[in-house]
């Protein structure tokens, strides 16, 4: 269930999930986590990703000068986006239970804007899943046209403004409404009188990294006396020509080789729990009474039989026990600490790779 809302989860999954945007009203009240004040005071602050874009009669700019305390002015509308706000304010992080049906190592981040009067990034599309929540003001989302590589985009290096945009629907962002926006789908926001924005992003990882990532887990196991073999029989060609019969037969034995090796899913299970973030330097500190999962880790886990492979931060690691506590641990709850046994061995080791918080 998406919380405060009317929709149950199967029902968002089976309907609208990268397939339909979908409009949720507010049910409750909507209390908002974050002034533009404490958003504003984050961007300033070292390592914090943080952009200003200003809009320029019909076109958009990134403002590519430092942040200052002066830099949110102007008599044209802009618009502050902050990248990872759940990373370092608690109230924000705990918008990710609005979506705890979905599965955690999908989640990326949760930016959030501020615009003036009139802001907005322009007609845009993005290649991920994303719940736009309207956190105070109101903000207009006009929908558009499904879009892809080959969508032409304006001669702007630093924003991807689209060339055309087609308008398809219209809806009014209240705070706590929320509107989903599949990948794909181009959409342009513009703020009515001040607003803020969550933008609860869901990443996927590239084709071209899966296969990387798959093909190098599977050469060192492959043997170097495996050749590739002519197809039978041989067809007679031209002189120097590789017949289509002969790339036909080497695509179907890379296929085989593919579908014949054995597979755990770790190289999977390390891609999408990668952070972004530089690893931390290993735990000195005492594994304390209680723990919750950092918001900047990334832990996701499988079973096969009675063994769990846990992948935490783009590592794997293995364990025999049961999956509770990986579950309390990935839905964001606190869990209290065992004196001994495995369970408390994974603990350890999830502390000393910094994926723990002392709660």
């Amino acid at each position: 269930m998406i919380t405060g809302q009317s929709i149950d989860s199967a029902r968002f999954l089976r309907d609208y999930w990268q397939q339909q945007p979908l409009f949720l009203p507010a049910q409750e009240h909507f209390d908002n986590p974050l002034t533009a004040e404490e958003l504003a005071g984050l961007a300033l602050e070292p390592g914090v990703e943080a952009r200003l874009v200003r809009q320029q009669g019909s076109d958009w700019r990134l403002d590519d000068r430092p942040l200052q305390d002066n830099s949110f002015q102007g008599d044209s509308p802009w618009t502050l986006l902050v990248q990872r706000v759940d990373h370092y304010v608690p109230a924000v992080t705990a918008l990710r239970d609005w979506v705890s049906f979905l599965p955690g190592w999908r989640l990326d981040d949760i930016m959030v804007s501020f615009a003036s009067d009139g802001g907005g990034v322009g007609p845009h599309y993005d290649n991920y899943d994303v719940f736009l929540v309207q956190g105070m003001g109101q903000r207009q989302w006009r929908l558009g046209q499904q879009c892809g590589p080959d969508t032409r985009l304006r001669d702007n290096p630093d924003l991807r403004i689209l060339e055309c945009f087609d308008d398809s629907a219209e809806y009014l962002l209240n705070p706590g409404d929320i509107l989903y926006v599949p990948p794909g789908l181009a959409h342009w926001g513009t703020a009515v009188g001040p607003g803020m924005t969550y933008s609860i992003g869901f990443r996927a990882p590239r084709l071209s990294d899966m296969l990387s990532r798959r093909v190098d887990w599977l050469l060192p196991e492959l043997d170097d006396e495996q050749l590739y073999r002519d197809p039978q029989p041989l067809p007679v060609g031209r002189a120097g020509e590789i017949s289509a019969a002969s790339l036909n037969a080497a695509r179907a034995q890379l296929r085989q080789l593919m579908e014949a090796a054995e597979d755990n899913g770790d190289w999977f299970g390390e891609l999408v729990t990668e952070t972004h973030e530089v690893a931390p330097p290993p735990g000195t500190e005492p594994l304390p009474e209680r723990v919750s999962l950092a918001a900047d880790s990334r832990l996701a886990w499988q079973q096969r039989g009675d063994e769990l492979s846990v992948y935490a931060n783009g590592e794997t690691l293995r364990f025999s026990i049961d999956p509770e506590l990986l579950e309390t641990l990935c839905s964001g709850q606190p869990l209290p600490v065992p004196e001994e046994g495995p369970q408390r061995q994974l603990l350890q080791s999830l502390w000393q790779t910094g994926c723990l918080l002392d709660d």
